[in-house]
């Protein structure tokens, strides 16, 4: 009777330990794909912040180009004005 119970003990031990081999398999396979997210999201982080300042430094130089343009203009302006004198 003896004998029984540890070969049950035996078998529930080994079933357990294949439990936790596959739990570990499953777990470790999660852990690459939270990685992976984890890594996406930082990058997605860093891009958000890089187009956040293209786009504050192409307005910038959107509003830049206008005073040129407004500069180039006037020039042009004095210049034909001071032609036609």
């Amino acid at each position: 009777m003896n004998d029984d119970k540890l070969e049950n003990i035996e078998k529930s031990m080994n079933d357990l330990k294949k439990s936790m081999d596959m739990l570990n398999e499953l777990v470790s396979d999660q852990q690459t794909e939270y990685d992976t997210i984890e890594h996406f999201i930082e990058s997605s982080k860093e891009e958000t912040i890089k187009g956040s300042n293209d786009i504050i430094e192409a307005k910038d130089s959107k509003e830049s180009s206008y005073y040129i343009s407004y500069i180039i203009g006037g020039l042009s302006l004095i210049t034909m004005f001071l032609l036609n004198l």
